[in-house]
Protein backbone atom coordinates (compact mmCIF):
# COMPACT_ATOMS: atom_id res chain seq x y z
CA UNK A 1 0.00 0.00 0.00
CA UNK A 2 1.10 3.68 -0.16
CA UNK A 3 2.66 5.15 3.05
CA UNK A 4 0.59 8.30 3.43
CA UNK A 5 3.09 11.57 3.53
CA UNK A 6 2.17 13.65 6.43
CA UNK A 7 3.53 16.90 7.67
CA UNK A 8 3.96 17.88 11.15
CA UNK A 9 4.42 21.70 11.67
CA UNK A 10 4.14 22.64 15.46
CA UNK A 11 4.44 25.65 17.36
CA UNK A 12 7.09 26.67 19.63
CA UNK A 13 6.25 25.17 23.46
CA UNK A 14 5.28 28.30 25.38
CA UNK A 15 7.01 28.21 28.71
CA UNK A 16 4.90 30.52 31.40
CA UNK A 17 7.74 30.94 33.38
CA UNK A 18 11.36 30.43 33.74
CA UNK A 19 13.38 27.85 36.01
CA UNK A 20 14.15 25.46 33.28
CA UNK A 21 16.70 24.78 30.03
CA UNK A 22 14.63 25.80 27.70
CA UNK A 23 16.78 25.05 24.30
CA UNK A 24 16.85 21.47 26.05
CA UNK A 25 12.99 21.26 26.25
CA UNK A 26 12.59 22.25 22.39
CA UNK A 27 15.78 19.66 21.52
CA UNK A 28 13.85 16.55 23.88
CA UNK A 29 10.69 17.43 21.90
CA UNK A 30 12.83 17.39 18.36
CA UNK A 31 14.05 14.31 19.22
CA UNK A 32 10.41 12.29 19.38
CA UNK A 33 9.17 14.25 16.10
CA UNK A 34 8.89 10.98 14.24
CA UNK A 35 6.90 9.31 16.59
CA UNK A 36 4.59 12.07 16.61
CA UNK A 37 4.59 11.91 12.92
CA UNK A 38 3.99 8.80 12.65
CA UNK A 39 0.87 8.82 15.09
CA UNK A 40 -1.13 10.84 12.79
CA UNK A 41 0.38 8.74 9.98
CA UNK A 42 -1.80 5.75 11.37
CA UNK A 43 -4.46 7.37 11.25
CA UNK A 44 -4.29 8.85 7.99
CA UNK A 45 -4.54 5.11 6.89
CA UNK A 46 -8.05 4.73 8.20
CA UNK A 47 -9.03 8.61 7.09
CA UNK A 48 -7.34 10.20 4.46
CA UNK A 49 -8.16 13.43 4.95
CA UNK A 50 -7.86 14.08 8.68
CA UNK A 51 -5.57 17.30 9.21
CA UNK A 52 -5.51 19.72 12.43
CA UNK A 53 -4.36 20.79 15.37
CA UNK A 54 -3.45 19.38 18.23
CA UNK A 55 -2.93 21.42 21.41
CA UNK A 56 -1.72 20.16 24.55
CA UNK A 57 -0.62 21.40 28.12
CA UNK A 58 1.42 19.67 30.68
CA UNK A 59 4.28 20.72 33.72
CA UNK A 60 8.07 19.13 33.85
CA UNK A 61 8.69 18.49 37.42
CA UNK A 62 11.91 18.76 39.31
CA UNK A 63 13.17 15.44 37.93
CA UNK A 64 12.18 16.20 34.29
CA UNK A 65 9.35 14.06 34.17
CA UNK A 66 5.73 14.98 32.72
CA UNK A 67 3.05 15.79 35.48
CA UNK A 68 -0.86 16.82 34.32
CA UNK A 69 -0.55 16.37 30.89
CA UNK A 70 -4.16 17.27 29.19
CA UNK A 71 -5.97 18.14 25.51
CA UNK A 72 -6.50 21.72 25.99
CA UNK A 73 -7.39 21.61 21.35
CA UNK A 74 -8.13 18.65 19.20
CA UNK A 75 -9.26 20.16 15.66
CA UNK A 76 -8.02 16.94 14.10
CA UNK A 77 -10.94 15.01 15.89
CA UNK A 78 -9.40 11.54 16.11
CA UNK A 79 -8.83 11.30 20.19
CA UNK A 80 -6.40 8.31 19.24
CA UNK A 81 -3.44 10.59 17.70
CA UNK A 82 -4.19 13.09 21.02
CA UNK A 83 -3.92 9.96 23.14
CA UNK A 84 -0.88 8.62 20.82
CA UNK A 85 0.86 12.01 20.93
CA UNK A 86 0.56 12.01 24.66
CA UNK A 87 1.89 9.07 25.19
CA UNK A 88 5.43 9.87 23.75
CA UNK A 89 5.43 13.38 25.79
CA UNK A 90 4.63 11.21 28.67
CA UNK A 91 8.36 9.40 28.25
CA UNK A 92 10.42 12.20 27.26
CA UNK A 93 13.23 12.64 29.98
CA UNK A 94 12.87 16.07 30.05
CA UNK A 95 15.41 18.79 31.59
CA UNK A 96 14.98 18.77 35.53
CA UNK A 97 13.20 22.17 36.72
CA UNK A 98 14.48 24.39 38.97
CA UNK A 99 11.80 26.46 40.49
CA UNK A 100 9.04 23.77 41.32
CA UNK A 101 6.49 22.96 37.98
CA UNK A 102 6.88 24.14 34.75
CA UNK A 103 3.75 24.61 32.78
CA UNK A 104 4.27 24.04 28.65
CA UNK A 105 1.92 24.13 26.36
CA UNK A 106 2.47 23.54 22.90
CA UNK A 107 0.23 22.90 19.39
CA UNK A 108 0.99 19.77 17.08
CA UNK A 109 -0.39 20.51 13.40
CA UNK A 110 -0.77 18.12 11.13
CA UNK A 111 -1.69 18.29 6.98
CA UNK A 112 -1.52 15.07 4.51
CA UNK A 113 0.76 16.03 1.81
Amino acid sequence: GIVPQAFVKSTEAVIKAGGIDEKGVRMALKRRERGIQQCYERALKTNAKLKGKVGLEWAINEEGRVVKIKVIDNSLGDPKVADCIMDIINRIKFPKATKGLVPIRKTFVFEAG
